[in-house]
């Protein structure tokens, strides 16, 4: 993984002569034109896509989509869920569970993230403790993310948010040092 310059938050790659260097990575050909002392960085902007789902009856299917902005990337790297019943109010100590499975499709590709749909706890923390996706996932510019929910509880209707929190990669940017 490329090392994150703490000031800009963009990953940066030294450039060594005619060969990229990175100390985890090792050695890489730099691209075409960079001299000595240049710099590639990444850049990468904090965002959250959001997947909704709203009074999903018992037994009851629902979907919703989100599309990648064509500027960018988006790479993901935690995914948290707010489930609640009714829109009631809730503690930390009456946090709902929500009995339900989630399967995410990339439309574009048909690819399933999962092999099958999954539990939302299994793959969704929470505001306090997010699940993190490691390696973090990356989805493609001007993809469109497919979630499927199934409530599997046998009398509750749940509201159901999914956060997919990461950041947007814009791509290499050249700068002299």
């Amino acid at each position: 993984m490329d090392g994150i310059d703490t000031k800009d938050g963009l990953t940066t790659r030294q450039i060594r002569g005619s060969k990229m260097h990175n100390r985890n990575m090792g050695q890489l050909t730099a691209p075409p034109g960079l001299k000595q002392g240049a710099h590639v960085r990444d850049l990468r902007a904090f965002y959250s896509y959001s997947l909704t789902f709203d009074a999903v009856a018992p037994a009851a299917t629902a979907t919703d989509s989100f599309n990648i902005e064509a500027n960018s990337d988006f790479i993901w790297t935690k995914a948290t869920y707010f489930a609640d019943v009714a829109n009631a109010a809730q503690t930390n100590a009456s946090r709902i569970l929500p009995l339900m499975t989630l399967e995410l499709i990339d439309t574009g590709s048909a690819y399933q993230v999962f092999s099958e749909p999954q539990p939302i706890s299994n793959v969704f923390g929470t505001g306090r403790v997010p699940f993190l996706i490691n390696p973090a996932y990356r989805f493609a510019r001007n993809a469109t993310m497919r979630g499927v929910v199934v409530n599997f509880d046998a009398a509750l209707t749940y509201n159901l948010r999914l956060s997919f929190i990461g950041y947007r990669n814009y791509g290499p940017v050249t700068t002299m040092v």
